[in-house]
């Protein structure tokens, strides 16, 4: 091929290309405009959606929250409700050392693990309470655990000081001091006796409640009492039991007005 062949070929094959990178820009250009109106597009859906999304969740109907349960209480707990000692002490001190709960009249058997035995013991060494089986809602200035003998290494009591707060606490919070769930459902209209275990009456509450709930957040409800503060109990050693029968007419309410829909679904979870 000529040298003059050669540069006519290489003219029209950089003409070409010339016009193929023309080309190429053009739809590069094409190509950003729509990716520029997709993006705006994609934008304006977005907030579109945002906007749809919050105001339906605004207007949405949830209905009221169901106030009542068949499920009957399965949380008991022991609420002091004055900060006085059961036989007039100063020394405004609680021990507890069990809970037992005793369902018709079965006298052998309690239908929670709380600490209490039977027959409930004055020995220290047949104390023992199951860490896993109790919750406390407020914190205690000590507990103490057996050092010696079968129950070594054993939860024994719990101890709460007078600057806990544990006089004012039901009264400030609606919620016991210390509670416990029962091993299976209680039937209906069950007659239950309850009996709180202290180290002594001058380390037990003048003044109480005994009471339940469907769920650990309530609401609790009132179901025994007692108040000995208008006649102070003769101080004694020995291990001091409160007992009482539970009222087996009771509201059965399984939420609160402060509820949130999470907390409710939380308690609906618990009633199993």
């Amino acid at each position: 091929m000529s040298q003059t062949s050669v540069l006519e070929k290489l003219k029209s094959d950089n003409s070409l290309n010339k016009e193929k990178i023309k080309n190429l820009q053009l739809n590069d250009g094409i190509l950003n405009n729509h990716l520029q109106f997709l993006n705006k597009n994609v934008s304006e859906m977005k907030g579109t959606v945002e906007d749809s999304v919050s105001n339906s969740l605004l207007s949405l109907d949830i209905g009221n929250k169901p106030e009542t349960t068949t499920h009957e209480h399965r949380y008991f707990g022991i609420a002091p409700t004055s900060n006085e000692i059961a036989t007039g002490a100063t020394f405004k001190t609680i021990q507890f050392h069990g809970f037992r709960l005793l369902e018709d009249g079965y006298h052998y058997k309690s239908v929670v693990d709380a600490g209490a035995t039977h027959p409930i013991s004055n020995s220290h060494n047949d104390e023992k309470i199951n860490l896993a089986r109790i919750n406390l809602n407020l914190e205690p200035s000590y507990q103490a655990y057996h050092t010696t003998g079968i129950n070594v290494n054993d939860f024994r009591y719990i101890r709460w000081a007078e600057e806990t707060g544990w006089g004012d606490f039901w009264n400030n919070t609606k919620t016991p001091i210390i509670y416990t769930r029962t091993y299976s459902n209680i039937s209906p209209g069950s007659l239950l006796e309850s009996t709180s275990m202290w180290a002594t009456n001058n380390f037990a509450p003048a003044s109480g409640y005994i009471v339940s709930a469907a769920t650990p957040g309530g609401p609790w409800v009132i179901r025994s009492s007692w108040d000995h503060r208008s006649s102070p109990l003769v101080s004694s050693n020995n291990t001091y039991q409160e007992i009482g029968n539970l009222s087996t007419n009771y509201i059965r309410k399984v939420f609160n007005e402060t509820d949130t829909v999470w907390s409710v679904l939380e308690s609906l979870a618990r009633l199993i």
